[in-house]
């Protein structure tokens, strides 16, 4: 049932993800090899930024194990639905990185092909990142 509830929050983002990137293949235009190896190199220095950022948070959480707060969190479930989320937003993040550094190694058609499933990734990831940053924002308010 929580595999249930967690891919129905995907949705959205999966859906808005693939207009944003059938939207930068329309009205992109032609951009040069150069153009998107310099894109995806800034792209992955933000993603391993945002990564660390992340497994910080999830340490953070890991170490915040006998707070009244978290311990209800586990009552309930939430605990798990949050570190689910954190960790999927780690994934997408290193896939995110995998893919630019793909980008780096690659020209002609197929890293085209490839910049547009980075697109995909890094609105989907972008998403993720903002849905977790909530999360932890949420938390950190009522620790303190």
């Amino acid at each position: 049932m929580l595999y249930i509830k967690e891919t129905k929050r995907l949705w959205p983002s999966l859906l808005l993800s693939c207009v944003v990137t059938f939207l930068f293949y329309q009205y992109g235009g032609a951009i040069s090899d150069k153009s998107i190896q310099a894109v995806a190199s800034v792209v992955s220095g933000i993603a391993s930024t945002l990564l660390g950022f992340l497994v910080t948070a999830i340490a953070l959480m890991a170490s915040l194990g006998d707070a009244e707060l978290i311990k209800n969190m586990k009552g309930y479930g939430k605990y798990v639905t949050l570190l689910n989320g954190a960790f999927y937003n780690c994934t997408m993040l290193l896939l995110l990185i995998i893919c630019c550094i793909s980008c780096l190694f690659t020209d002609g058609k197929l890293l085209n092909v490839l910049f547009l499933f980075t697109v995909f990734i890094f609105s989907h990831s972008v998403y993720c990142s903002v849905d977790s940053g909530k999360r932890f924002y949420n938390i950190l308010v009522v620790l303190q």
